[in-house]
């Protein structure tokens, strides 16, 4: 034997020390990728967009100093996403009420058309465009409508 030379179990031990810190290379970047994904879903995020993290620089003392509960509160209910949905659906549902309500109420509708045609029919004697156009086939109508819900507005059970 070499002086200095190391028993084969040592570059054994090495070799599995070796694979094993791969391992762990490679466990972490897929720890790394599901964490991003639970970050994007969690922010709610389009996981498909890539994004990178980036290492906090600031003193957290000197940020809590600035922070108070209102101020947390207020930026937390302004962006809660579910809060906004039900915000809008409370809108929507308002709105429709409005919508119905004006259902029960008389309706006045003015309305005014003005129409023309002209035609030609081969081998007679036809009046010209200028004629027919302006004058001979020209129709006008204008009128109101007036509708009043008695009946129509109320729900099948309570006619």
């Amino acid at each position: 034997m070499d002086l200095g030379s190391k028993a084969e179990a040592d570059l054994y031990n090495q070799e599995f020390q070796v694979r094993n810190a791969e391992l762990l290379v490679v466990r972490s970047g897929n720890r790394l990728k599901n964490d991003k994904a639970l970050l994007a879903q969690t922010l709610m995020i389009d996981p498909i967009v890539s994004f990178d993290l980036e290492e906090i620089n600031w003193g957290v003392a000197t940020q809590l100093d600035a922070i108070t509960l209102e101020n947390l509160n207020t930026v937390a209910i302004e962006n809660r996403a579910d809060l906004k949905q039900v915000a809008n659906q409370e809108r929507a549902a308002q709105l429709g009420y409005f919508a119905r309500r004006g259902t029960y109420f008389p309706n006045l509708t003015a309305f005014a058309g003005l129409n023309s045609q002209y035609n030609y029919i081969h081998g007679m004697s036809n009046r010209s465009f200028e004629q027919q156009f302006r004058s001979d086939n020209r129709r006008i109508n204008y009128g109101l409508s007036l509708s009043i819900p008695i009946y129509g507005a109320l729900p099948a059970g309570h006619r």
